[in-house]
């Protein structure tokens, strides 16, 4: 059983030593400002275009301003946090000649029939959307389906949706936003939210976890540590829970600044934290394996380079698609993605599962590494 008192001076331990290594902090204030500077760049005009998203009358809020239909809930709590959507009962939409007519500039998805939750449930719907041309509702109805998906499983559709008959990866939105869209349609804040969790991530878990265990291991500090009463359990857990602490602080720095909202995401959290003890794990193998910490760093580096060459090669290749699936970024970048943007239920999160058993590999080599030869 691990003793606190010994994890707390281990902690204390690596803490001093990134104090006398203040370049890893500058880095990771770096990431703060860059949010900064971001947010302060925000466009303040108005979107172009709204949209409605209109109930059944028999679906409306009880006195106490409750929803009847849970789904009803969910979307509404989602539709808070993005001003262009407004959710209202269809007897609130004025008519003309028994036609719903809307403002200008405004799109609707109109709920004619709401589904149980049971399965093959059919969710009737009807799109309305000003002019000819359909394409200003995709970026509602990519707001819309997934949190329908989520909340239904699998569903039948009519009037015209998109066949949909499973829950939606987020790993394969995202693959599917890169694909199709345009350098304008990517760079956008969420997409940029992410990028740098990542690089936080990557440099407080993988990057300073080989640097640190590496000099330890270099100058025989981990022998010495190895042979006091200090176990390896001991040591390993204080390692991962400093930086995973100062990953977790300076993520919930960039969240804070880019998309306070998220905060309260709990998939966004777990994600985060499973991204980081997989890097963690990555960073105690490869200093392992290493026999100097110049070495070890340089591996670390190939490491994230590699990665987001595969990554890239992903998005034009179906080959290098399959390879980059063993990887757990490819499933934590797209839940921090969509996870930034809205809350994901994690009983539907379906790229934790796979996520969850890629970490568990490496954090189950980086035991067996550490303890037989890491400390040496």
């Amino acid at each position: 059983m691990p003793r606190l008192n010994m994890l707390m001076t281990l902690m204390q331990r690596e803490a001093m030593r990134l104090i006398k290594n203040p370049s890893a902090l500058m880095l990771l204030g770096l990431m703060v400002t860059f949010s900064i500077l971001l947010v302060l760049s925000r466009s303040e005009k108005k979107p172009p275009i709204g949209c409605w998203i209109v109930y059944p009358d028999a679906f409306d809020s009880f006195p106490q301003g409750e929803f009847k239909s849970d789904f009803l809930k969910t979307l509404s709590q989602q539709a808070k946090q993005n001003r262009s959507i407004r959710m209202v009962p269809m007897g609130q939409v004025p008519k003309l000649r028994e036609q719903r007519v809307y403002p200008p500039l405004t799109c609707a998805i109109e709920l004619l029939e709401l589904p149980g939750s049971s399965e093959g449930a059919k969710l009737s719907i009807a799109y309305r959307h000003p002019g000819t041309k359909s394409e200003v509702l995709e970026p509602f109805l990519r707001w819309f389906w997934p949190i329908a998906v989520d909340h239904f499983g699998q569903i039948a559709v009519q009037e015209k949706a998109p066949a949909i008959s499973r829950p939606l990866s987020a790993a394969t939105l995202v693959m599917e936003k890169l694909q199709s869209g345009s350098v304008g349609d990517l760079m956008n804040e969420d997409l940029a939210a992410a990028i740098q969790l990542l690089i936080i991530q990557f440099v407080a878990c993988c990057q300073l976890m080989v640097s640190f265990t590496s000099q330890d291991r270099e100058r025989g500090t981990l022998t010495a540590l190895a042979l006091s009463p200090i176990t390896m359990t001991e040591l390993m857990q204080a390692k991962l829970l400093f930086h995973l602490g100062l990953a977790g602080v300076g993520s919930a720095c960039v969240i804070a600044v880019l998309k306070p909202v998220a905060l309260a995401n709990a998939s966004l959290w777990v994600t985060l934290l499973l991204t980081g003890m997989g890097l963690c794990s990555v960073g105690l193998v490869i200093a392992s394996l290493s026999k100097s910490q110049s070495s070890a760093s340089l591996l670390a580096l190939c490491y994230m380079l590699i990665g987001a060459v595969v990554f890239y090669l992903a998005t034009r290749f179906s080959a290098f698609a399959t390879l980059k699936s063993f990887s757990f970024e490819h499933y934590s970048f797209g839940m921090i993605y969509v996870s930034l943007q809205r809350s994901i239920p994690l009983a539907s999160a379906v790229d934790l599962r796979p996520m969850l058993a890629l970490v568990a590999v490496w954090l189950t080599a980086a035991n067996i590494l550490f303890r037989t030869r890491g400390w040496k």
